[in-house]
C-alpha cells in the first residue's frame, strides 16, 4: 500500500465551507430581501460539508491504520480526537457561561433561547437538549457546537466500526448505516412534523458520514485503482460536476424546497463525496497549496467556527449600547467586514497559542510511540 497522504487542498475548503457558516450567522441588512436570501441564506450547508469531510479523512485514517498494522489503535485515536477537540470545545463552553453570566449581570445580550445545562454541556450532549427543548441554547458560541456534539458522537460510532467488523465489510457497513439514517430521519419527521430543530444528531447526519467514509475508504484501500478510473473520466465531466457541487453549495437553498427532506441529505452527501475524491485523485485537477491564504484560514477554521458568533454578536451588542444601527446600507458591510477580520484575528491567537500547544503534546505523543515501536523492532 502507499504511504499515507496528505489531502491540502482540503484546509482550503474547510474555509468555504466556514464562510458560508459565517454569512448565514450575520444579522441580515434592511430591505434587501433577494441579496439576503442569494448571499445570507443557506449556510447551513457549510456543516453538511464539514460532516462529509470528516467522514473522508476519518475512515482514510482508520483505514489505512487497518490496513498497514491490522488492528486499529483504539487508544491512540481517542487521544489523537481529544488533543485536537476538546480543548477548544471545553474553552468554548467556558465562554458561553461567562458571556450568560455577564449578560445577566450587565443587561448585554438578548439572553434568548433556553437555559444551558453544565452537564449536557460538557458531555457533548448539547445537540439532545436543542433538540428536546425545540430550540438553541442561550450563550454564544455554545448555539453553533451542537454539531461539534455530532462530531465527537462520529468519532465514537466510527471507532466501534472499525473495532466490530473487518475493513474491508465497510462499505457495506456504511451502506446499512446510511439506510437507517433514512429510516430514521423519516421517522423523525412524521413523528414531530411541527419541530423547527431537527436532524441535530449523529442518526440523522449519517448520510455525510457515510458518503464521505466511502469516498475515504475507496482512496485508502484502493489508491491507484481509483486514480486510474477517476482520471479515465473526460475532464469536461469532471469539471461539470464539480461546478456542479459548488453550485449547490452556494445555492441549494433555492432549490431544497422542492426536493423532500427526507432525501435532500442524499444529494449533498453524494455530490461533496465525489467532489472530495476527484481533488484526492489527482495533484493537478484542483490543487490549492499550504501557502495560499485559503489554506491558511482553512488552518484556523475550527477557532473561526467556535469564535464567530461571539465576535459577531459582541459588536452587535456594543453598537446597540452606543446607539449605531449596523443593519443600515452606510454601516452594515464595514460591520460584516470588521466583523470577519476579528474573528480571524482571534482565531488566529487560538491557533498560534492555545490549539498548538495541545497539538503540540499530541506530537510528542506520537513522535514517543513511533520511536518506541521503532526501538522494539531492532
Amino acid at each position: 500500500m502507499s504511504s499515507r497522504r496528505y489531502f491540502h487542498t482540503f484546509n482550503a475548503l474547510r474555509f468555504f465551507a466556514c464562510f458560508r457558516i459565517f454569512l448565514l450567522h450575520l444579522p441580515k441588512p434592511e430591505g434587501k430581501q433577494f441579496f439576503n436570501t442569494l448571499i445570507f441564506d443557506g449556510g447551513e450547508i457549510g456543516v453538511d460539508f464539514f460532516f462529509v469531510l470528516s467522514g473522508f479523512l476519518i475512515t482514510y485514517l482508520l483505514t489505512y491504520e487497518y490496513t498497514q498494522t491490522g488492528k486499529i489503535n483504539a487508544k491512540d485515536y481517542l487521544l489523537r480526537r481529544a488533543f485536537r477537540i476538546w480543548p477548544l470545545y471545553f474553552a468554548g463552553v467556558f465562554i458561553a457561561y461567562f458571556n450568560n453570566f455577564i449578560s445577566a449581570h450587565f443587561n448585554i445580550g438578548n439572553n434568548a433561547g433556553y437555559t444551558p445545562n453544565l452537564f449536557f454541556s460538557l458531555t457533548f450532549l448539547e445537540n439532545y437538549q436543542m433538540l428536546f427543548h425545540d430550540n438553541f441554547p442561550n450563550g454564544a458560541p455554545l448555539r453553533v457546537m451542537w454539531s461539534l456534539c455530532v462530531e465527537e458522537h462520529f468519532y465514537m460510532l466510527w471507532l466501534l466500526l472499525f473495532l466490530l467488523i473487518p475493513a474491508r465489510h465497510f462499505i457495506k457497513a456504511a451502506g446499512i448505516l446510511w439506510v437507517l439514517g433514512i429510516a430514521y430521519r423519516g421517522w423523525f419527521h412524521y413523528q414531530f412534523p411541527t419541530r423547527q430543530y431537527v436532524d441535530l444528531d449523529i442518526i440523522s447526519r449519517l448520510d455525510y458520514f457515510c458518503a464521505g467514509g466511502i469516498a475515504g475508504y475507496l482512496t485508502a484501500s484502493y489508491p491507484s485503482p481509483v486514480k486510474q478510473y477517476l482520471l479515465r473520466i473526460q475532464r469536461a465531466i469532471r469539471y461539470g460536476v464539480t461546478i456542479i457541487a459548488i453550485a449547490f453549495f452556494f445555492a441549494h437553498h433555492f432549490i431544497q424546497l422542492k426536493l423532500p427532506a427526507l432525501f435532500f441529505p442524499v444529494v449533498p452527501a453524494c455530490l461533496f463525496a465525489v467532489l472530495l475524491l476527484l481533488i484526492a485523485s489527482s495533484t493537478t485537477f484542483i490543487h490549492i497549496k499550504e501557502s495560499n491564504i485559503l489554506s491558511w484560514l482553512g488552518k484556523i477554521s475550527y477557532g473561526f467556527y467556535v469564535f464567530h458568533t461571539v465576535i459577531i454578536l459582541t459588536l452587535m451588542a456594543l453598537a446597540k449600547k452606543a446607539n449605531i444601527d449596523v443593519l443600515s446600507a452606510n454601516l452594515y458591510y464595514g460591520f460584516a467586514v470588521l466583523a470577519f477580520l476579528l474573528t480571524t484575528g482571534v482565531s488566529w491567537l487560538s491557533w498560534n497559542y492555545f490549539e498548538s500547544f495541545f497539538l503540540g503534546y499530541r506530537k510528542k505523543y506520537i513522535n514517543k510511540k513511533r520511536a518506541a515501536s521503532t526501538t522494539s523492532t531492532l
